[in-house]
């Protein structure tokens, strides 16, 4: 095992971070056309025919929103694509899934006409932890502009925005990241 696919099942296996995760994929299943907007958006801009947002577990991807990848709800976390940009700094980029060691054994990837690049930016919480991405995907080689990454980032930040709201906004809710709330004041007119 590689120093990084350690990383990544110690990234994958975290308890903190799958609490987060449960807490915020639940919040996520029902999130429906806002995130699917959020992933039409990923693809119309990277110009793939795939993207996705997804939530990563220990042992599984989960698609809370996808463009392109009909029917497909879940993957296997190993090999992954997803699973393997969790170490990543930023923008996970796989220019030629085919040929990285990283992505070339994944499910996806294995098939005829199945994903050659892989753009991911991560979806992270106000704690820190690595939910999962908002990732745009290709079936053949490709590059992205500054342009490009910028915008997956930016709506990967607005994944988290969305459910962080709809977590707060559920009855009995505990606020979502570190900060907590305080009481409004009312002060007599």
């Amino acid at each position: 095992m590689s120093p990084a696919s350690g990383q990544s099942r110690t990234l994958l296996t975290d308890p903190g971070r799958l609490e987060a995760v449960r807490r915020y994929r639940q919040a996520g299943a029902a999130s429906g056309a806002a995130l699917d907007l959020i992933a039409e958006i990923a693809a119309t801009v990277c110009g793939t025919p795939m993207a996705a947002v997804s939530m990563i577990g220990a042992d599984r991807v989960w698609f809370l929103a996808a463009r392109g990848l009909p029917g497909l709800r879940q993957i296997p976390t190993e090999p992954g694509l997803c699973a393997s940009a969790l170490v990543a700094e930023g923008i996970h980029l796989v220019t030629v899934a085919a040929d990285d060691p990283r992505t070339k054994n994944h499910p996806l990837v294995r098939l005829e006409q199945g994903v050659r690049f892989y753009a991911g930016a991560p979806i992270i919480d106000p704690d820190g932890h690595r939910l999962g991405f908002v990732a745009a995907l290709d079936t053949g080689p490709r590059q992205l502009t500054e342009t490009q990454t910028g915008v997956l980032t930016q709506l990967a930040a607005l994944v988290v925005e969305h459910l962080r709201v709809r977590l707060d906004a559920a009855p009995g809710a505990t606020p979502a990241g570190s900060i907590p709330r305080q009481p409004a004041v009312v002060r007599p007119g």
